[in-house]
C-alpha cells in the first residue's frame, strides 16, 4: 500500500542503519527510553509502548540484506535508501545524518516485514523509485563540544570486544583486527583523553591487548603519549575494564584495586565484569582523583536464575543486579580502597541503566 505521512517525521533511532538500512522515525519529537524520562513503572510502561505504536515507523531500504559488503575508500558512502538516497549523495562520514532530524510528506510503500533476521518484524516503510528522501538537519552537529573547565579530560571507551586473539569474541582476521584498531585509535586521536576507561578489552594474564592499542595509538600521536594501568587478568570473563593514561600529566598513585564478588557477595562478578578503581595525581597541581571504570550486567540476556526478571517495568532485564552493584560500588569507594586520602572521586564506564532507573 502507497502511503505519505501528512506529519513532521523525526529520527529517533538509527542502530540498525548499516546493518539492515533502516532508521525509526517517530511523530513530532524524538522518542527516549521510558527509564529516561519516568520512573520503572509496569503500568507506566505498558502506556509508554502503546503511545510509542502509534507514533513509530520505519524507513527501510529495498532489501532485507545483512551487512551489505563494502568497497573501494574507507568513507565509501552508503546509498540509502537504495532508491532516491539519503542523505543526498549517500551517508558517510562527512555526509550524515543526526538524531533529531526531519522528514515531511514521507512517502513510500507501507507492509509488515522483517528485517531480514528473526524478531524485527514491524511496519515499514520501503522507498519508492523517483521519489527523494530528503532529510532536514535540525539537529546541527556543534563545530567542537562545549568548555566545561576543568584541567583534566578522563573518557570511558567501550572498545566492542578488541582481541587481539582471533576468533574469539573480538576479530576474525588480522585485516578486521587492523580495521577495528584504526577506527579505535581515530577516535582517541580526537578525544585526546588525559585518562580513558576502556571497557570490553580482552582479559589476559599479560594485558597483550591494552598494550597493543596503545601501541597503536602511540604510533599516531607519539611514543611515549600514552600508557596503561598493568593490571593482568581481571575476574573470569573474557572481557576486562582497563586503564590507559598520559603519563606526562598524570601519574598513578599506589595500587589499583579491585571490586568483584570476593569483596561484597552483592556484586555479583559473573554477571557484572569487576570494577577497576585507580588514583591518579595531576603532575600540574599535584591533586589526586580516584577514577572507577564500570562494566554493570546489560539489560540483554536475563537473571532469572538469580530471581531478578524482566519486570516488564522499562528496566529490562537485571535490574536488581544493576542496583546491587551500584550500592557495591558506592559502599567501597567510601572505604578509599586504594587508600589515597583524597575524596575527590569519578565513576565511569557502562552502567546499562538510564537515568530514572
Amino acid at each position: 500500500m502507497l502511503v505519505r505521512f501528512t506529519s513532521t517525521l523525526v529520527v529517533s533511532e538509527y542502530f540498525n542503519l548499516a546493518r539492515f538500512g533502516e532508521i525509526v522515525l517517530t511523530e513530532a519529537s524524538r522518542a527516549y527510553q521510558f527509564t529516561h524520562d519516568s520512573v520503572p513503572s509496569v503500568a507506566g510502561y505498558a502506556a509508554y509502548l502503546d503511545s510509542l505504536k502509534a507514533r513509530r515507523i520505519k524507513l527501510d531500504d529495498d532489501t532485507n540484506f545483512q551487512n551489505p559488503a563494502t568497497a573501494g575508500a574507507t568513507d565509501k558512502p552508503y546509498p540509502y535508501p537504495t532508491q532516491g538516497g539519503f542523505p543526498n549523495g549517500g551517508l558517510s562520514l562527512s555526509n550524515k545524518m543526526r538524531g533529531g532530524d526531519t522528514i515531511d510528506n514521507l512517502t513510500g510503500v507501507m507492509h509488515w516485514s522483517w528485517a531480514g533476521a528473526s524478531g524485527t518484524d514491524a511496519w515499514r516503510i520501503r522507498p519508492v523509485q523517483g521519489i527523494e528522501y530528503t532529510f532536514i538537519p535540525t539537529n546541527i552537529e556543534p563545530p567542537t563540544p562545549g568548555n566545561v573547565g576543568g584541567s583534566l579530560k578522563i573518557a570511558s571507551f567501550n572498545v566492542l570486544n578488541y582481541f587481539t586473539t582471533l576468533n574469539v569474541r573480538g576479530a576474525n582476521s588480522i585485516e578486521e583486527l587492523d580495521r577495528q584498531k584504526a577506527k579505535i585509535v581515530a577516535a582517541m586521536d580526537v578525544i585526546d583523553a588525559d585518562i580513558i576507561g576502556l571497557i570490553e578489552i580482552e582479559n589476559s594474564s599479560n594485558d597483550f591487548a591494552t598494550n597493543d592499542l596503545v601501541d597503536g595509538l602511540n604510533a599516531v600521536v607519539g611514543a611515549g603519549t600514552y600508557d596503561y594501568v598493568a593490571t593482568g587478568g581481571i575476574g573470569s570473563d573474557q572481557i576486562k575494564c582497563a586503564f590507559i593514561y598520559k603519563p606526562t600529566t598524570v601519574s598513578l598513585v599506589g595500587d589499583y584495586a579491585i571490586l568483584d564478588s570476593s569483596i561484597d557477595p552483592i556484586f555479583i562478578d559473573n554477571k557484572n565484569r569487576p570494577a577497576l578503581v585507580q588514583t591518579f595525581q595531576e603532575i600540574a597541581t599535584g591533586e589526586k582523583l580516584t577514577v572507577a571504570v564500570n562494566h554493570f550486567k546489560s539489560k540483554g540476556s536475563s537473571c532469572d536464575s538469580l530471581g531478578d526478571p524482566d519486570q516488564s517495568d522499562g528496566q529490562a532485564n537485571c535490574a536488581q543486579v544493576r542496583a546491587d552493584a551500584a550500592t557495591a560500588l558506592a559502599n567501597f569507594l567510601a572505604t578509599d580502597p586504594t587508600g589515597s586520602g583524597d575524596s575527590d572521586f569519578l565513576i565511569i564506564g557502562d552502567l546499562n541503566a538510564y537515568k530514572k532507573e
